[in-house]
């Protein structure tokens, strides 16, 4: 059975917004994905307060309506079993349905903390990862601990073509235009009563107006 080119885009999604469409977008175009697997946050490990994950789901199904995404809810139905969302976990639960060749897209400054993930070593057995990197000087500049810096060294690779000779085990920093947008943003921006047409969706937006969502600060989600 022929290996296919699968990513895994995680977050919060809280809400989604045009930077998050954008990075899907050129990731499924960039490495030649069959498709991009949008898996939001269950139980956040850093004990974030999310909105709840119905409200989640839905407003992804309506910024990714094409086939080539999947919304998947693997992390939401782990955390309704009170557990943490790892994202080995979710890697080794997605190799256990094919022998694909998994990319993990995450931004840079989530990457820059990649130390402390759980397991983090064990990740590069199941996956590339592909850092997307929005500073014009790149991720290099950066505040980042000498043995992050290491660790990139031992599996950065330069070019796409390098990805496809094996499954897993490599570095890929992705150069993105910089996008001033972010979900903090856009709930300080609801909150405030102003207009979010420019940040994300207006299909998302019309959901948000819907059920009422980020009106205020902790008002029941």
């Amino acid at each position: 059975m022929a290996i296919i080119n699968i990513g895994l885009f995680g977050g919060a999604f809280d809400p989604v917004h045009y930077g998050h469409i954008q990075i899907a977008n050129e990731c499924l175009e960039k490495f030649n994905l069959k498709k991009v697997i949008i898996m939001p946050t269950g139980k956040s490990v850093f004990n974030k307060n999310l909105t709840v994950s119905k409200h989640r789901l839905e407003m992804l199904k309506k910024a990714f309506p094409s086939k080539k995404f999947e919304i998947n809810d693997f992390e939401i139905e782990s955390a309704e079993k009170n557990k943490l969302s790892y994202s080995i976990d979710t890697l080794k639960y997605l190799k256990s349905k094919n022998n694909n060749r998994l990319f993990l897209i995450l931004g840079e400054d989530a990457f820059n903390e990649f130390e402390y993930w759980h397991n983090y070593e064990e990740i590069m057995k199941c996956c590339h990862l592909i850092v997307i990197n929005r500073k014009k000087n790149g991720v290099y500049e950066n505040k980042m601990s000498n043995k992050l810096k290491i660790f990139i060294d031992q599996y950065i690779v330069k070019n796409t073509e390098q990805l496809e000779s094996k499954l897993n085990g490599y570095i890929f920093f992705l150069n993105l235009k910089p996008i001033n947008i972010s979900s903090q943003e856009i709930r300080k921006e609801i909150g405030e009563g102003k207009n979010i047409k420019e940040l994300t969706t207006s299909k998302v937006i019309n959901y948000i107006k819907i059920h009422k969502l980020y009106l205020r600060e902790g008002q029941e989600k």
